[in-house]
């Protein structure tokens, strides 16, 4: 997966908002490289850049107007991001007279994506989740830091007791003085609080995979604006190649998101959506310069369930009205860019820290929860 924060940051500027979340993420992707390391944990992990890709000509306009307003304005996310233009956004290389100018306005990297008007691009990590938790969670069980419970659903909460809340479970009941919930779409069927706040929806993903390795390598990861004006919300895909050649890809809402009913508001992962199979099979070839012959196939096509709030952000925090009830849920599918930093920020809250001293951005605050 892969994590970075440029998503979205154009479609809703506030610059504000942009210093905070572009370096909170780039203070992760940090974060997360020294514990992979110190821990020696074999997850996939690389640090690299991120490209969002735009191939429609007014997005780029307002995107590339953005950026050089921040940059005017002496915003600090400008300096981790870069932006090339309409001449360079497409092509595999820039020339090497552009790589010797210096300018605010281009960079050295590429998309190799047809029809690409601009890209804008900061530093990301990407790497294997699973492994990356899986691991970890071994070696704090080996050190005795943890007690992990699997096949142990929490069907209920009692909190009738001030001092302490009692959860139930199949296996029997636990007792806890402070209980964080990180539990992201699933979130409001054991908190009410949150049953207007989360509502949980279903995306799906792919791995496909060349018949033989593509040279040279793809190195960066994506979110690709496609040309759908008449439906802004639907039409970002996301792409991460993984080091063995083949690509993790995932999007394609507007195919399904007339059927509604398929996938918003549930927790069945069980079965695909419609009409993404095609459309992923031939994905690298209809979209990646190079690509065209690479013959690439779906070896894995899922669903997984995410959480979405009204304003696009997670909630992070203190659940209000409960004193020691404490949340990190609601990443809008987006979750890879924030919760490893989000988890370091609320850890420093149940500690008895403020929200203001833990280093999390102010839009992730459970005060603006109805």
């Amino acid at each position: 997966m892969r994590i970075s924060s440029i998503h979205k940051l154009f479609n809703d500027y506030d610059p504000e908002a942009a210093d905070e979340c572009v370096a909170f993420v780039y203070s992760q992707n940090h974060l997360i490289k020294e514990v992979v390391d110190r821990e020696g944990l074999d997850c996939e992990f690389e640090l690299r850049r991120t490209y969002d890709v735009l191939v429609d000509e007014q997005d780029a306009k307002e995107a590339e107007e953005t950026y050089k307003t921040g940059f005017r304005e002496g915003y600090k996310w400008v300096k981790e991001v870069s932006f090339v233009d309409s001449r360079y956004a497409e092509q595999v290389s820039l020339p090497s007279s552009i790589l010797k100018r210096p300018t605010p306005y281009s960079c050295r990297q590429f998309t190799s994506i047809k029809g690409a008007r601009a890209a804008v691009s900061m530093p990301a990590c990407s790497l294997w989740p699973y492994k990356f938790v899986t691991q970890l969670l071994q070696a704090m069980i080996n050190r005795k830091e943890v007690t992990l419970y699997t096949h142990t659903p929490i069907t209920s909460i009692d909190s009738s007791n001030p001092s302490t809340t009692t959860l139930h479970t199949p296996s029997g009941a636990i007792t806890t003085k402070k209980l964080i919930f990180a539990t992201n779409a699933y979130t409001s069927a054991i908190c009410p609080s949150f049953k207007d706040n989360i509502i949980p929806y279903k995306g799906t993903a792919c791995h496909i995979t060349p018949s033989t390795p593509i040279s040279p390598h793809l190195n960066n990861t994506y979110n690709i604006y496609h040309n759908r004006q008449d439906d802004t919300e639907s039409r970002v895909d996301y792409l991460n190649p993984r080091p063995d050649s083949g690509i993790v890809v995932g999007g394609a809402n507007w195919l399904y998101k007339a059927h509604k009913q398929s996938w918003h508001n549930t927790t069945d992962d069980s079965t695909l959506l419609p009409n993404t199979s095609l459309y992923f099979n031939n994905y690298m070839q209809t979209h990646f310069l190079g690509w065209q012959t690479s013959d690439t196939k779906i070896t894995h096509l899922w669903t997984g369930i995410q959480g979405e709030t009204k304003d696009g952000k997670p909630f992070v925090g203190k659940v209000k009205g409960k004193e020691d009830w404490y949340v990190a849920a609601g990443f809008n599918g987006g979750g890879m860019s924030f919760i490893f930093g989000c988890a370091e920020g609320l850890a420093g809250i149940v500690e008895g820290g403020t929200y203001e001293e833990s280093g999390l951005p102010r839009m992730f605050s459970t005060e603006r929860m109805a």
